[in-house]
């Protein structure tokens, strides 16, 4: 067992309830808590105090470099994302190769597996599915076909 200095000993501590330091001997902390050790050779016991004034400061520098990390990463997505609409996006008279560039633009702007990627994906699913119907429904499918192509426009 290691001591609270950090070197081997034998000796054990055993910890006091947490007091209000106010009423406790000496400090200018909140709370403390006091290690006793078994040995009776130890006079002194060892005292961890703490302060709600020291946590809260040390909160405040912590939390404010977070804030400073969060602000700088705000600030490039901000650019990023003017960059990325100042970009066109190619367009195609065909449904099939308009979804495609778009699911290219989806992975390069946003990420891939990201943002529209699965509804790009399905939408490309719909137009590529196999189209062996019988020929009234065929042109049911034909007029749902050309619904949905000229709603995305």
């Amino acid at each position: 067992m290691r001591s609270v200095d950090g070197t081997k000993s034998a000796d054990k501590y055993f910890a006091s309830w947490s007091s209000d330091v106010s009423s406790s001997i000496g400090g200018n902390d909140d709370y403390s808590v006091y290690l006793y050790s078994n040995n009776p050779d130890v006079d002194q016991p060892v005292r961890f105090s703490m302060s709600f004034a020291k946590i809260h400061e040390y909160m405040v520098n912590r939390y404010s470099l977070l804030s400073n990390v969060v602000s700088v990463i705000e600030k490039k997505h901000g650019i990023f994302i003017a960059e990325q609409r100042q970009l066109r996006i190619g367009r195609s008279s065909n449904v099939v190769e308009q979804l495609q560039i778009l699911l290219k633009e989806n992975s390069t702007r946003i990420r891939k597996d990201d943002g529209c990627h699965y509804d790009i994906l399905t939408l490309i699913e719909l137009f590529t599915a196999p189209q062996d119907f019988l020929e009234q429904e065929r042109q049911e499918v034909a007029q749902y076909l050309n619904f949905t192509a000229c709603i995305g426009r």
